[in-house]
């Protein structure tokens, strides 16, 4: 029998938590409020993220709540070392690693990194209808950095829509990488509005924003293990800037092309 948790409408204050597991049953937790994200994170972990999902199995998130991360309001709090770092979010909006079963839906989610991150050893992880933004997107990694990842299996990405966001939905893997796998992802019926690198494969992820192409397609895969049953269908990214045209950016990759390609894949 599953267990429910249920926000109702209001504003409240949440730190940094991890929902950990395993679990006896599944959990349905019910946001209707917006749960909002301290300025002073001065007692976050650095790579934990803002709400983690961990070893955990068959759990929903829904109920149309909104997430706030603070935004710009709690950059480079911790990290002077360089402009990158004076510049970083520090707060991912919810990160899944090592779970199954995870269902995300019906939210809205502004945070200062990632809307959702999906690290190592994460299985069929379904988001759909999350408003996203601004900052990043949805990532699957950075994967490869560690020798014992488990695989990212069964990701569906479906009717969301990121506005003012850095990244869509991506994928990204270290340079020279331990072996793992990534596969059997799915992003369908996804509004791209104002956004910078809409859709990202990069297994060679440049981590200190070095690299300020006007790339929309970007999809860069290693040579020793190139991306292989990769499907690219009726893309429509019409950039509005003017610092355009935009292009794609292929590496080691064939993708099976259908529809419109607008800016051309792979050309």
């Amino acid at each position: 029998m599953a267990s429910t948790v249920m926000i109702p409408e209001g504003t409240y204050a949440l730190g940094q938590i991890t929902i950990g597991g395993p679990c006896k049953a599944p959990i349905n937790f019910i946001v209707q409020g917006t749960m909002k994200a301290p300025v002073d994170t001065s007692r976050f972990k650095a790579e934990a993220g803002w709400i983690a999902f961990q070893q955990i199995d068959q759990f929903t998130l829904f109920g149309g709540g909104v997430f706030y991360g603070q935004g710009k309001t709690v950059w480079g709090r911790k990290s002077p070392r360089s402009a990158y770092c004076n510049q970083l979010p520090i707060i991912d909006g919810n990160h899944i690693g090592r779970s199954s079963g995870i269902n995300i839906t019906d939210s809205t989610i502004e945070t200062g990194d990632d809307c959702v991150s999906i690290g190592n050893g994460s299985e069929q992880i379904n988001i759909q209808s999350i408003t996203c933004g601004p900052e990043h997107g949805i990532s699957m990694g950075s994967l490869g950095k560690y020798s014992n990842e488990e695989p990212v299996v069964g990701i569906s990405v479906k009717n969301c829509t990121f506005t003012n966001t850095q990244n869509g939905v991506r994928v990204k893997t270290w340079p020279a990488s331990h072996q793992g796998t990534a596969f059997e992802m799915h992003f369908e019926d996804i509004a791209m509005n104002n956004v910078g690198n809409p859709i990202i494969i990069d297994q060679e992820y440049c981590p200190h924003n070095q690299c300020n192409l006007k790339v929309a397609v970007k999809l860069v895969c290693s040579q020793e293990v190139p991306c292989q049953d990769v499907e690219l269908g009726d893309i429509n990214l019409k950039y509005n800037g003017s610092e355009g045209p935009t292009m794609s950016q292929c590496k080691n990759i064939k993708p099976n092309l259908l529809g419109t390609q607008l800016p051309r894949t792979c050309a």
